[in-house]
């Protein structure tokens, strides 16, 4: 009788004064919803090839090779990025998180320093620029006492990876059944989560577009770092290339 009396004076407000609209919601939704932030990589500026991969800075630490190597950082909201920006007489490099907003799909080896920022959707996620992850324990680190819980990031390939895994190239083979590339995301709580950006184990799948990742397993984290596994090893480690592209990682603060 007491449901039936509400939806009639509903009903009767609805003739007099116009629509109503009835909203269900909760102050957790609204807290949640208040806190979710999305980091896509826009605040840096970059070269005129259209990426980042840090720059010198301070001194530099010198490796014996005639190379000298800088700690850069790029930071929005809580997250700051680590890279290892390395000069020398051969050229440019990086280790850790670049940033590029090239279209460029194709893959050179004459051309590795630019095109190695290319990925092959030819776009970010959203807006114009993405991060390009290449090597071993790359890590990012929250600058929020408390932590901050990662729901996740879209993810693609880099045409460098994706023509080494389909053409093969002169450091790693062309995959064949049975290959796979994986990467680990692991958070400073010991939690992880692995995905694979090329996998030859059940037919042949290598990522093309932007993919989501859900991270929300991890929990609350202070650091993440990526790390990379795969089938075409040799002595010194894995042949192929490891690099994957993300966008749009999405956290919520503590």
């Amino acid at each position: 009788m007491e449901t039936k009396n509400i939806l009639k004076s509903l009903m009767a407000l609805a003739i007099i004064g116009g629509p109503v609209l009835v909203t269900s919601c909760s102050d957790d939704d609204d807290n949640d919803k208040a806190k979710a932030v999305v980091v896509s990589f826009e605040d840096q500026k970059l070269n005129e090839d259209g990426f980042w991969m840090g720059e010198e800075n301070g001194t530099g630490v010198t490796d014996g090779w005639g190379g000298t190597t800088y700690t850069c950082s790029y930071a929005e909201k809580d997250l700051s990025f680590k890279t290892s920006y390395t000069t020398s007489s051969y050229g440019m490099s990086f280790m850790g998180f670049g940033i590029s907003n090239r279209t460029a799909t194709e893959f050179s080896p004459a051309n590795l320093t630019v095109d190695q920022f290319n990925n092959v959707t030819g776009k970010a996620h959203s807006g114009k620029q993405f991060a390009v992850v290449y090597g071993q324990d790359a890590t990012l680190s929250v600058s929020n006492a408390t932590g901050v819980t990662v729901k996740g990031f879209f993810f693609t390939n880099a045409s460098y990876l994706v023509n080494s895994v389909e053409n093969g190239d002169s450091y790693s083979k062309k995959f064949e059944a049975g290959d796979y590339l994986k990467v680990t995301v692991t958070a400073d709580n010991g939690k992880s989560v692995d995905f694979y950006p090329a996998d030859y184990r059940s037919g042949v799948k290598v990522v093309k577009d932007w993919t989501w990742l859900d991270l929300s397993s991890l929990g609350t984290v202070k650091s993440l770092t990526f790390t990379f596994d795969g089938t075409d090893k040799g002595e010194w480690g894995l042949n192929t290339p490891v690099y994957v592209c993300i966008d749009d990682l999405t956290y919520v603060s503590e």
